[in-house]
C-alpha cells in the first residue's frame, strides 16, 4: 500500500475490476511461460522461458493478490497447506490449475461482489496454494522472488518503497507486543492508537514469508 499511494496518487487503479484484470493478466504470463520451459524440456521447436522468468511471474501473482486485497479491504491471503501434491503434476496442468484457480476467483469476488471477509480470503487460497505448488516443483523461493521482483520494480519506476531482501523477521516470529496490522491501509501501528509504527518497521515485517499468517484484522484488537 505504501508504494502503491507513491505509484497510483490518484487512485485510478483502485478498484476491484482493475485489479482481478490486472491479477488475471499475471496467471496468463505464468502459464506462457510454463508452456515455453514445457516445450524445451520436450523437444518442441519454439521460444524459450527460463526459471528465473518463471520466478518473477509468479511474484508478480502474489504482489497482484496482495494489491486486491489492499484495494478491496480483505485480509492478506496466507497459507500454510501442503502443496506437495501439486509438484507431482506436469507444468502444463499446473498451468490449467491456475487458470481455474483465477477464474473461481473473479467470479466469486467481481461477478458475485457480495463476497466479503473470509471468503474473499478462501478464495485466493487455492490461487496462492498453485503459485507454492509451482515453486515447489521448480525448486524456486517464492518469497524471496517476491521480494526481490518487488524491488526491481521499484526500482524500474523510480520508487521508494522496497521489500526486505533479508527477512529479519523469521517466518514464524510474531508481530511485538502492542503492535498489530491494518489490513485496510497496509500499516502496522501501535495498538490502542492510530499511530503508525513507521516504514523501517513495516519493511521488515513486509518481507516475511507469505506462507504465514499476519495478525490482521482489519480493526484495533484493543
Amino acid at each position: 500500500m505504501h508504494r502503491q499511494r507513491e505509484w497510483d496518487a490518484g487512485g485510478e487503479a483502485n478498484n476491484a475490476d482493475w485489479r482481478m484484470n490486472e491479477l488475471a493478466g499475471e496467471c496468463g504470463e505464468v502459464c506462457n511461460v510454463l508452456k515455453k520451459i514445457n516445450r524445451e524440456r520436450v523437444g518442441v521447436p519454439g521460444s524459450r522461458a527460463t526459471k528465473a522468468d518463471l520466478a518473477e511471474e509468479l511474484a508478480d501473482v502474489v504482489i497482484c493478490i496482495d494489491l486486491y486485497q489492499m484495494t478491496t479491504g480483505g485480509r492478506e491471503v496466507t497459507s500454510s497447506n501442503d502443496v506437495g501434491y501439486l509438484a507431482a503434476y506436469s507444468l502444463t496442468h499446473l498451468g490449467v490449475h491456475l487458470q481455474a484457480a483465477i477464474g473461481r476467483a473473479a467470479t466469486r469476488l467481481v461477478l458475485n461482489p457480495t463476497v466479503t471477509g473470509e471468503d474473499q480470503h478462501v478464495s485466493f487460497v487455492g490461487l496462492l496454494d498453485v503459485c507454492r505448488g509451482i515453486a515447489k516443483r521448480e525448486g524456486i523461493d517464492l518469497t524471496m522472488a517476491v521480494a526481490q521482483k518487488f524491488n526491481a520494480t521499484s526500482k524500474k519506476m523510480g520508487l521508494e518503497t522496497m521489500m526486505n531482501l533479508t527477512n529479519d523477521a523469521k517466518p514464524d516470529e510474531p508481530l511485538p507486543e502492542g503492535v498489530w496490522y491494518d489490513a485496510g491501509s497496509g500499516t502496522f501501528r501501535k495498538r490502542g492508537s492510530d499511530e503508525d509504527m513507521g516504514e523501517a518497521f513495516w519493511k521488515k515485517w513486509r518481507g516475511r514469508n507469505h506462507q504465514f499468517p499476519i495478525t490482521s484484522t482489519g480493526n484495533d484488537p484493543k
